[in-house]
C-alpha cells in the first residue's frame, strides 16, 4: 500500500515510514525538484485543483499535500478549501507555497487550516522536515490501523491477515455494487443496511476509512447530496484497491507488477470464422480466419512427409528447430534459466535492443503505477531496471524478445505471441505466489509449452494450418496431431530443446510428461497457467466462470497435486483463486500490450 521503505542519513529523518505525497504544482521544473526531494517516497502530481481531488479520491492513503498558491488559472486555496469538506481528507496536512507574502495570502491559508506556509523556491531540509511533522499528526493511523496492531488484536499470522484482506476487499466490491443498485430507488430502506455492512466489515480488519467513507456517504445522501454520495463511493473503490495492496505486501508481492492495478485485457479483434474454430485454443483461431491457400508452399520446397517416423522426428524435421524464427524462443529459455549470472547493465542493453519497445514499457509501468507519469522524462533503461529489480526486468525482457521477434510467417501468429507471453508472465507470478525459489523457471517451462508449435508455425505454416483446420474439424488437437504429423507437438518440442541443449526439466514440460520428482511443481505449474490463460484469453464469460469455479474446487486436481508436493498458497482457499485470477488477468492485459504495440 505504501512505497518501499525509504533510507535517509539525517538521523531526524531516520524514522520517517515510506510516504504518499500530494504535489499540486503546474511548474514542470518545480514538479521535478520536488519529486527528486522526496525520491525515496511516492509523489503524485497534479497540476488543477480537479486533477488532484481526483488522484486523493484515488488515492486516501496520501499522507502529505504540497500545494503551490499560483496554479493555472486558479489558486491553490480553492484546492485546500476543497480538502476540508470531505470527510475522508479533512485532516490532510497541507504545505502552502507562494512566491510573495501578500498577507491575504498568508490568512487564507490560516483559515483553511495549513499545516505550514512557505516562499519559494522549494527546499530540501523544510520539505522532508514538514513530512516528518505531518506525520506526527497521526493521520495514517486514524485511517489504518498499522498492520502490527492489527495481527496482534486479531491474534494472526501476516498471511492469515493478508487472506482476511484480500476477502473483506472483495466483500466492499460486492456491498459497493448493491449500494449502487439501491440508489436507482433513492428511498430504498435497504440502503441503510448496506451502509452499514460498508461500514462494520472492513474496519474490523484495521481499514477505519471505510467507516468514515461509509458514514459520509450516507450522510450526504440523507441531506440531497446525490453527486456528492456518488463522488464518495468513487474513494471506497480506491480503498478496495488499497487493501488489496496491502494484503500483497503482507505476501512479499507487494512489488509485483501485474498485481499493482486492476487491469482489464485490452480487446482484440475476435475470429469471423467461429464456427470452424470449435475446439480450437483461441491462441490458434486467427489461422482459420484466413484461407489455407494464402499459406504458400512449404518452406523446405516441398512436402516434408510426417513430423515423426516410428515415434520419433524424422532427420528434416530434427532441422526446423534451427528455423531464424524459432531461435529467440530458445534463446530466452536459456535466458531465464541463467538468469543468477546476468547483470543490471546486460538486462537494461538488452532491453534497450528491442526494437518499440520503450514506449510500451512506459505504458505497462504507469498503469501498474510503478513509475508516475511526470518520472518518465528521466526514466532510462538502468532505472527501469532499478524500479523493477533485476528478476522481473529479465522477466520483460523475455517477454518484450518473444512478443517482438521477427517471424515472417503467412500465420496470423499475434495471439499465440500473447498467449505464451501471458504464460511467462503468469508463471513467474505464480512461482513468486507460492515462494517458489526459482520462479523464473516456471516462466521458462511456459514457453517450452508453446515451443513446438511455434516452431511448427515458422517452418511449416501450411503443414501447422492444415493442423488446426483437422483439430477445428473435429475438437480434438491432439488426435489431429498424432493424424496429421505422426506424433505430438509437445514431443517434437521436447526434441527440439534436447537439440538445442536446453535442460531436460522443460523438455519434459514441453512434452507434458514428468520422469522424476524434480519436475513435478513445474509440470503442474505450467498446465495450470495455461488453463488459466486459455480462459481468460478467451474473452468468454462462460470460460472464466467455469475456470474459476474449477480452481475454487477444494478438491481441484492440480492444487491437490501442488499441496502433496509441499507447495501451498500462503492465503486460504477462496483467497488464493482471487489472488490467481487477478494475476491471470493482469498477466493477460500486459501480454496484450506487449505482443500486440499501440
Amino acid at each position: 500500500m505504501f512505497p518501499s521503505r525509504a533510507h535517509s542519513t539525517d538521523p531526524d529523518l531516520a524514522d520517517v515510514p515510506p510516504s504518499v505525497v500530494l504535489l499540486v504544482e503546474d511548474d514542470k521544473l518545480s514538479q521535478r525538484l520536488v519529486s527528486k526531494i522526496f525520491q525515496e517516497h511516492e509523489v503524485l502530481v497534479a497540476e488543477t485543483s480537479t486533477e488532484a481531488m481526483q488522484l486523493l479520491r484515488a488515492n486516501p492513503h496520501v499522507d502529505l499535500a504540497v500545494v503551490d498558491y499560483q496554479l493555472r488559472g486558479e489558486h491553490g486555496s480553492s484546492f485546500v478549501a476543497e480538502v476540508r469538506r470531505h470527510a475522508f481528507c479533512h485532516d490532510l496536512p497541507v504545505i502552502a507555497y507562494t512566491g510573495s507574502r501578500d498577507r491575504d495570502v498568508v490568512l487564507r491559508y490560516a483559515e483553511l487550516r495549513a499545516q505550514a506556509f512557505h516562499l519559494k523556491p522549494y527546499k530540501a531540509n523544510i520539505l522532508l522536515q514538514e513530512l516528518v511533522k505531518a506525520h506526527r499528526g497521526g493521520r495514517r493511523e486514524r485511517l489504518f490501523e498499522p498492520t502490527e496492531q492489527a495481527c496482534a488484536r486479531m491474534k494472526l499470522a501476516p498471511a492469515e491477515y493478508a487472506g482476511l484482506l484480500n476477502k473483506g476487499a472483495a466483500l466492499l466490491e460486492e456491498d459497493l455494487q448493491r449500494v449502487r443498485q439501491l440508489l436507482l430507488s433513492m428511498n430504498d430502506p435497504r440502503l441503510h443496511a448496506a451502509f452499514q455492512h460498508i461500514s462494520h466489515r472492513l474496519p474490523q480488519m484495521g481499514v477505519r476509512i471505510a467507516a468514515i467513507l461509509a458514514r459520509s456517504a450516507e450522510n450526504e445522501l440523507q441531506q440531497g447530496d446525490f453527486h456528492a454520495c456518488t463522488q464518495t463511493l468513487s474513494v471506497l473503490d480506491g480503498v478496495v484497491v488499497l487493501a488489496r495492496r496491502r494484503a500483497l505486501e503482507l505476501l512479499s508481492l507487494g512489488d509485483s507488477v501485474v498485481t499493482n492495478a486492476k487491469l482489464a485485457p485490452r480487446s482484440v479483434a475476435r475470429p469471423q470464422r467461429v464456427v470452424a474454430a470449435h475446439g480450437l485454443p483461441v491462441h490458434l483461431r486467427p489461422v482459420l480466419a484466413q484461407p489455407l491457400g494464402l499459406l504458400g508452399p512449404f518452406c523446405g520446397g516441398g512436402p516434408r512427409g510426417p513430423l515423426f517416423a516410428n515415434g520419433k522426428l524424422t532427420p528434416a524435421s530434427i532441422q526446423a528447430f534451427r528455423h531464424p524464427c524459432a531461435a529467440p524462443w530458445f534463446e530466452i529459455v536459456a535466458l531465464l534459466e541463467r538468469i543468477d549470472d546476468i547483470t543490471a547493465d546486460v538486462v537494461a542493453a538488452r532491453l534497450a535492443a528491442i526494437p518499440g519497445y520503450e514506449p510500451t514499457m512506459h505504458h505497462i509501468l504507469v498503469r501498474t503505477e510503478v513509475v508516475r507519469p511526470h518520472a518518465l522524462a528521466d526514466l532510462k533503461w538502468e532505472g527501469m531496471v532499478q524500479k523493477l529489480g533485476l528478476a522481473k526486468s529479465v522477466v520483460f525482457t523475455a517477454a518484450g524478445t518473444i512478443g517482438r521477434s521477427p517471424c515472417k510467417s503467412p500465420l496470423a501468429l499475434q495471439r499465440l505471441r500473447a498467449h505464451t507471453v501471458a504464460m511467462l508472465m503468469l508463471g513467474f507470478e505464480l512461482g513468486r505466489f507460492l515462494r517458489l525459489t526459482h520462479p523464473q523457471r516456471i516462466a521458462a517451462a511456459a514457453v517450452a509449452r508453446n515451443i513446438g508449435l511455434w516452431t511448427l508455425c515458422s517452418s511449416e505454416p501450411l503443414v501447422a494450418g492444415l493442423l488446426f483446420a483437422r483439430a477445428a474439424h473435429h475438437g480434438d488437437m491432439e488426435q489431429a496431431e498424432r493424424e496429421m504429423l505422426g506424433g505430438e507437438i509437445g514431443a517434437a518440442g521436447a526434441a527440439w530443446l534436447h537439440g538445442a541443449g536446453l535442460p531436460v526439466l522443460y523438455q519434459e514440460v514441453a512434452a507434458d510428461r514428468i520422469d522424476n520428482d524434480d519436475s513435478r511443481i513445474t509440470l503442474h505449474l505450467s498446465r495450470l497457467a495455461k488453463s488459466l490463460v486459455d480462459a481468460v484469453l478467451s474473452a468468454e464469460p462462460a470460460t472464466v466462470a467455469a475456470c474459476r469455479a474449477s480452481l475454487a474446487r477444494q478438491d481441484n486436481e492440480t492444487l491437490v497435486a501442488l499441496k502433496n508436493l509441499g507447495v501451498a498458497p500462503p492465503v486460504d482457499h477462496g483467497e488464493a483463486v482471487e489472488l490467481i485470477m487477478s494475476l491471470t488477468q493482469s498477466a493477460c492485459w500486459i501480454a496484450e500490450e506487449i505482443a500486440n504495440p499501440r
